[in-house]
């Protein structure tokens, strides 16, 4: 579910990098209302721009290649911004208020398909959907739940959240979409249970701060074939 950049550090790693570049002209505006530098090539590496009373109004990032890498308009404290691919696509675009990221943040496959969304309030995500290249939908979540799907719309997971997400009760499943586990959990304490694909049961744990403190196997017909407790050292699957 999760991707190897998120959309928010693409943004701000982009900006904090132009924004050390820029700081030192932003207090002699009148002089210069554009900061450039460059590449040891000479190819322009960006632009931080500035209005005539010192105040930064938005700066643009380049690949060596040329092409566009990140451009805002804005200042450091509230801005819109996108970032793009070393062949120009984007790649990632969002809004920042007073600090705080705001409305949805959207990144993209270089293909230009939609690769993830994160909705926010007040700086923090409340809804997240990631996709898979072909569109079809990977993950989401919500403060109540976390799904997530194999690229034919197969439900592998289906967790729901208690208790501002200390709690939860998830299970997973299959591709073939029998169940594979279920997981409760109250108050540091955990219950899991894995199941074969016929059904029967695989194992019984217990659970305390995420950790086995005791297990049941048993073999595809049911039968009971291993027993542990924490006191009998080290768990070996």
């Amino acid at each position: 579910m999760t991707i190897s950049m998120s959309i928010s550090q693409v943004l701000l790693f982009s900006l904090a990098l132009l924004i050390l570049d820029g700081s030192a002209f932003a207090a002699n505006a009148e002089q210069t209302k554009v900061n450039r530098h460059y590449y040891t090539s000479g190819e322009l590496a960006g632009e931080t721009f500035f209005d005539r009373d010192g105040r930064l109004t938005g700066m643009k990032q380049y690949y060596e290649n040329g092409k566009l890498k990140f451009e805002s308009v804005g200042g450091a404290t509230d801005f819109t911004a996108r970032g793009f691919y070393d062949d120009g696509t984007l790649q990632a675009e969002g809004e920042q208020r007073n600090n705080l990221f705001i409305g949805t943040m959207k990144e993209y496959y270089r293909s230009g398909a939609l690769k993830a969304e994160k909705e926010h309030e007040n700086g923090r995500v409340i809804h997240s959907k990631t996709y898979y290249e072909n569109g079809a939908l990977e993950s989401e979540e919500t403060d109540d739940f976390l799904r997530v799907y194999d690229p034919h719309g197969v439900k592998l997971q289906d967790r729901r959240y208690k208790n501002q997400k200390r709690d939860m009760v998830d299970h997973q499943y299959y591709k073939s979409g029998k169940l594979e586990s279920i997981l409760e959990t109250h108050n540091g304490l955990g219950e899991k249970k894995r199941f074969y694909e016929n059904g029967k049961v695989k194992a019984e744990i217990q659970l305390k701060s995420g950790q086995a403190v005791h297990v049941k196997e048993y073999d595809s017909e049911g039968r009971l074939v291993k027993k542990w407790d924490v006191a009998d050292g080290p768990y070996q699957t």
